[in-house]
C-alpha cells in the first residue's frame, strides 16, 4: 500500500465529510426546501440559471449573502473556505 494514496484517500473523505457537515448545519435548512427562492439541492432547473456566474461568483454570494439569503447562509462561524466547500458540494449534487 502507497502510504501517499492513503493520505491522499482520507484526505479526501474528510474534506467531503466536512462538506456535508458544512451544508448540513448552513445551507440545508434553506436549500433542502427552497425556502425564500433558494435553489434546491440537486434541483437542475433551479441552478441553470446560477450556474453561469461561475464558482467563484456564487461562492461570493454565499459569503456576503444574495436576495433572502443572509451572509454566509446560517454558518456564522464559517470561513470562506468552508462556504466554498459548500457550495462545491451543492454543484456536485446536479
Amino acid at each position: 500500500v502507497d502510504h501517499r494514496d492513503l493520505h491522499l484517500s482520507l484526505r479526501r473523505q474528510r474534506q467531503m465529510f466536512i462538506r456535508d457537515r458544512i451544508y448540513t448545519i448552513g445551507c440545508a435548512a434553506c436549500h433542502d426546501a427552497g425556502v425564500a427562492g433558494a435553489p434546491m439541492l440537486a434541483n437542475q432547473s433551479q441552478w441553470e440559471q446560477r450556474l453561469p456566474k461561475g464558482t467563484d461568483m456564487l461562492v461570493n454570494n454565499a459569503w456576503s449573502g444574495i436576495g433572502g439569503m443572509p451572509a454566509k447562509g446560517l454558518c456564522g462561524d464559517c470561513t470562506k473556505e468552508e462556504i466554498g466547500l459548500a457550495v462545491e458540494y451543492m454543484l456536485d449534487t446536479l
